[in-house]
């Protein structure tokens, strides 16, 4: 059986088994009390889940955190069914506690467990989809969790176990977009915004035909919104660093260690310069082996722990990918310092932003024709100079 399929299996099976727990924990104490043989209106069970009191409301947190972390359940409905019982006002508030904690407890999951417990939650093909979007700007997350039409809580665990996101900035993205969304479903789906009888009706029709319409065009052209989302982020990622290179010098300087196969260790030599004086970073290099001496296994373990002391102490590291080329060693180390939240340099994406500035900043054909004028002027001078003197034969 493939790892794959038993994976999936073993998630069918948790899943059964936590709704099972759920049900039998509401249906055991309604049948054993008698209560389940007087309900005849929702309204009666609306009664008994409340007379419950403090253990109801706990109920509820639980099944709104299970199904953040990893019931198949959407959120709308969950949500609908609290504001009938509890009313919109205490289940915003129930819900908004519990979706943030749920979705934190996802991102720190992903943190430390890493890319195998997504791809074993939500499969392999949904990982690598999601991950190449979540790596183009930390700015996409948080317009992703804005908009309706994307996964929140799936985009939460994939966004810790393969990003190097701040945990500052996830905190921030939850706190702005988690309070819009559980808003709007608990007060329009009360009734309380727009009623349900009366003028609310038509209003409803509009909307519920309006939805429809929207749900439609948002499946039809997700390619082209996720492409504008990456385009808004990009501009974002662009002002910020506009903002950052502007006060280069109340920033701290960023300590870098260089990952990469020894393959480039000339590479990596003649980079650390440039990365110290261009871009102001403190770097701190591999120990190269330049005579090329055979190493025992005592020495390659302990130059192995402490290149990985030096992630630890570190702030960035930057990945010397040459033509692409990531070695298996090198990969370790980039999984090692996403679990600890680093931020991941590559040197092809800078390589690239240079030679695009480099042909921005190319001077016009005009300036050229001068400067090389200029230049047949100077000859001529230095031509007659060097006639005049004498020969030293």
């Amino acid at each position: 059986m493939k790892t794959e399929t038993r994976n999936k299996i073993l998630k069918t099976l948790v899943i059964v088994t936590l709704l099972v727990v759920v049900f039998l924990a509401i249906y055991l104490p309604l049948k054993l009390t008698g209560a389940l043989d007087k309900i005849n209106s929702a309204d009666d069970l609306k009664q008994i889940i409340l007379s419950g009191g403090a253990f109801s409301y706990l109920i509820f947190c639980g099944i709104q955190f299970l199904q953040t972390v990893i019931l198949p359940i959407p959120a709308i409905v969950t949500t609908l069914a609290g504001t009938y019982v509890f009313g919109p006002w205490i289940t915003f508030a129930l819900s908004l506690v519990s979706v943030f904690c749920a979705s934190l407890f996802s991102f720190f999951l992903g943190r430390k467990v890493g890319t195998k417990l997504a791809i074993w939650v939500v499969g392999t093909e949904t990982t690598k989809k999601w991950q190449t979007k979540l790596e183009k700007g930390k700015y996409v997350f948080f317009l992703m969790m804005l908009f309706p039409i994307f996964p929140d809580d799936i985009l939460c665990l994939v966004v810790g176990a393969t990003t190097s996101m701040t945990y500052k900035f996830f905190i921030t993205t939850n706190l702005i977009t988690r309070p819009i969304s559980i808003a709007t479903t608990c007060f329009f789906g009360s009734g309380l915004v727009i009623p349900f009888s009366g003028w609310g009706i038509p209003v409803w029709i509009v909307l519920v035909a309006l939805l429809a319409v929207l749900f439609y065009l948002s499946i039809k052209f997700q390619p082209q919104i996720e492409n504008f989302i990456e385009k808004i982020s990009k501009k974002l990622s662009k002002n910020e660093n506009k903002h950052t290179t502007q006060s280069k010098e109340e920033e701290f300087m960023k300590v870098v260690t260089i990952c990469g196969s020894m393959r480039f260790a000339n590479h990596m030599q003649e980079i650390a310069r440039e990365l110290e004086a261009t871009l102001r970073y403190c770097v701190v290099q591999c120990v190269y082996n330049p005579k090329k001496r055979k190493e025992t296994l005592d020495e390659n373990n302990n130059l192995t722990e402490a290149h990985f002391k030096k992630i630890d102490i570190c702030d960035a590291i930057y990945v010397m990918n040459i033509g692409g080329y990531i070695g298996e060693a090198t990969r370790q180390e980039i999984e090692y310092a996403k679990k600890l939240g680093k931020e991941i340099i590559y040197h092809e994406e800078i390589k690239e932003e240079k030679v695009k500035k480099e042909k921005k900043t190319k001077p016009v054909k005009k300036t050229t024709k001068k400067s090389t004028k200029t230049t047949k002027k100077v000859t001529k001078s230095e031509q007659k100079r060097t006639a005049k003197k004498p020969s030293k034969i």
